[in-house]
């Protein structure tokens, strides 16, 4: 979920969708609310941040879909499915899974596995020892990005509105069983909306990202069902079960291979 310089690029390791978005932090607009009032998009998106930022651990199950123009104008959708875990400052695991899709990612400390189930290999690299850190190094250095993924900052806010030239607030919208606050986000090559549960625990649900430069319009959606706060039981972060049964590669062999 990346927007560098209004730019998104494609998912290289993790998906053939585009990521969020890396969005800085220019002053947000504020517009009054259908219901009266003004209500700045800035603020309650700084809430939701502020929420997740002082998370020591947390995770969450999303729904991916990405629609693109196609042949003839028709639209085609591609579906995965994202699980995520993160213990703050250094632990990550993520894995992601669709129809021609099986992969994983497993951060602890300075060593992340890179496994393609589908491929039957796997990389290691030696990396910095915070999420953050270690996102931007595998993003600017290897072009390695996954959806959802600027939550994982211990600010998203600050990575969300880097480039926001335009911002709303909508109203409250259901997203399932959930009341959220809906905000819109403009910036000068992607449109963007976001879903934020009201009430006491802000937590993002839906995001929706139109992408205006690229030929073939894509829209990217992730629809974030399932949030835990409960480490779980089946992530093991020293040991990946199954490895000793893949080809281990060069992980800039890994990368390249699965840009293609």
């Amino acid at each position: 979920m990346k927007i560098r310089q209004g730019l998104i690029t494609l998912t290289r390791i993790f998906s053939a969708a585009p990521l969020l978005l890396m969005v800085s932090v220019y002053p947000a607009s504020t517009e009054s609310s259908p219901n009266g009032g003004s209500i700045d998009p800035k603020t309650i998106l700084s809430e939701m941040s502020a929420y997740l930022g002082n998370l020591d651990q947390f995770g969450f199950h999303a729904k991916i879909t990405l629609e693109r123009t196609v042949d003839k104008g028709e639209r085609a959708k591609t579906q995965e499915a994202i699980d995520a875990w993160i213990e703050r400052p250094n632990r990550l695991h993520a894995q992601l899974v669709g129809d021609q899709t099986h992969r994983e990612l497993i951060y602890d400390a300075t060593l992340i596995t890179l496994v393609d189930w589908k491929e039957n290999v796997f990389s290691r690299l030696v990396v910095p020892n915070t999420i953050d850190s270690m996102l931007d190094l595998i993003s600017e250095e290897y072009g390695i990005t996954w959806p959802l993924a600027d939550f994982l900052y211990p600010n998203p806010a600050k990575v969300l509105l880097e480039q926001v030239e335009k911002s709303s607030f909508v109203g409250d919208e259901r997203v399932g069983q959930f009341d959220c606050h809906r905000l819109d986000f403009e910036q000068p090559n992607v449109d963007w909306r976001i879903w934020i549960e009201a009430g006491a625990h802000p937590i993002p649900r839906k995001v929706v990202i139109e992408y205006k430069n690229l030929s073939d319009s894509p829209t990217f959606t992730g629809v974030m069902t399932d949030w835990i706060f409960e480490a779980p039981t089946n992530v093991n972060w020293t040991e990946v079960k199954g490895l000793e049964d893949l080809i281990p590669v060069d992980f800039i062999h890994i990368v390249k291979d699965r840009s293609k």
